[in-house]
């Protein structure tokens, strides 16, 4: 990230998303915005292609478009949660 105290060690420049989501077992997928049924954005869709087993909270429209099987939905916060 940027803007880190200085006394963190650097690992050197990031080549690439995929290169840190392809060694990680499970990705946290948080999307700005969980209301609604008409998108699901890259949050989703990285971690699924590097095989990275998402754990994510976002709109419905994810359970329309993806297999159950392939994410863990965080329960809503509200009273169907």
């Amino acid at each position: 990230g940027r803007g880190l105290p200085a006394d963190l060690p650097s690992r050197g420049p990031l080549l690439s998303k995929s290169s840190v989501l392809r060694a990680a077992a499970c990705t946290l997928a948080l999307e700005n915005w969980a209301e609604g049924s008409r998108y699901v954005t890259e949050k989703l869709w990285d971690p699924l292609l590097c095989w990275s087993l998402p754990i994510y909270h976002g709109p419905a429209a994810a359970d329309a478009v993806v297999p159950s099987e392939a994410f863990v939905r965080l329960p809503s916060l509200d009273d169907k949660g």
